[in-house]
């Protein structure tokens, strides 16, 4: 096995990321584009609760997927350099990344609403409580997808410690 320095993997991790993130970002905007579009076919999509339920539902799944896609980067950062996988330091960058992602989405979710509230001189009284609902789900969310990525690296150190396969010669 190679010593690749942390800076290699980590940029490489990086870029890896950033790309399945604007992939991750993309598909949230079409998912939620069908939802949307689902709902008014339904004749219920002008109703902005329904509307911000499905909107918050689809942020959670976006979380869990921005996990699992963090963990797969790094288990693939580190195979590809041949680097036996640092299990503490994948998962604290997955975590930071959960608690910092929720953490943003919570406080993007209660802004947009305050803002919302102002332009319309309408205050949601039950702000908060949506509010705390939906850091319930995030986290929900978070925990499995956390969960799944520890699997995730505990098969890839188990493979990595399988010695190789020898192929049979034939005479």
């Amino acid at each position: 096995m190679m010593n690749a320095p942390k800076s290699e993997i980590q940029s490489y991790a990086e870029l890896a990321f950033r790309t399945r993130r604007q992939k991750i970002d993309d598909e949230y905007q079409e998912e939620l584009k069908a939802e949307l579009e689902k709902r008014v076919s339904h004749g219920i999509g002008h109703n902005s609760s329904v509307r911000e339920m499905a909107e918050l539902h689809l942020k959670a799944e976006k979380l869990a997927k921005l996990i699992l896609a963090k963990a797969e980067v790094l288990i693939d950062a580190y195979q590809s350099h041949q680097v036996p996988l640092n299990e503490r330091e994948i998962l604290q960058q997955v975590n930071s990344l959960s608690v910092q992602s929720a953490g943003g989405m919570v406080s993007g979710y209660k802004g947009e609403a305050t803002m919302r509230g102002v332009r319309t001189s309408q205050n949601d009284p039950s702000l908060s409580a949506k509010a705390q609902s939906f850091e319930r789900e995030l986290m929900r969310r978070s925990n499995a997808a956390q969960t799944e990525a520890k699997l995730l690296i505990k098969k890839a150190i188990l493979a990595e410690r399988q010695p190789p396969v020898r192929q049979a010669q034939v005479h």
